[in-house]
């Protein structure tokens, strides 16, 4: 079974954030994609949240569904009871689901995963998903 890498390369514009999908391990050229975030408006605290483009949204009865339509209240409960180590029932699910939809969303990944499918090859691969973003 072949090892693949995504690499998910987050960067801030003046928009809020851009994420670049790049699919290595295949032949040829890496597989590359950008993504366009939308943010969320400030909280109280001023934090701001990434959102996933509107186009890919969950299905409107989602768990997750609520976060990724920016809901400030919703964000920044859940985001501080991770932060405090102290999630409720589903929360580390429903954040978890969040920043996948947020970061590269079922749209994309159905992408990444025929992208990472060589023809002929026999079935199953392996995908290592990486993150990579400036610490400043």
């Amino acid at each position: 079974m072949a090892l693949k890498r995504v690499l998910l390369r987050v960067e801030t514009n003046s928009d809020g954030w851009s994420v670049t999908v790049i699919l290595t391990g295949s032949a040829g050229a890496p597989w590359e994609r950008k993504r366009q975030l939308r943010r969320s408006d400030p909280d109280p605290l001023g934090r701001r949240f990434p959102l996933p483009p509107t186009a890919d949204l969950p299905e409107p009865a989602a768990a997750h569904r609520s976060l990724c339509d920016g809901d400030l209240a919703t964000l920044a409960k859940v985001y501080g009871h991770l932060v405090n180590r102290e999630p409720g029932a589903g929360e580390i699910a429903s954040f978890g689901a969040y920043l996948f939809t947020t970061l590269i969303g079922d749209l994309l990944w159905n992408e990444v995963c025929q992208a990472a499918t060589d023809p002929g090859a026999p079935v199953g691969i392996s995908l290592e998903l990486a993150l990579a973003w400036r610490h400043d």
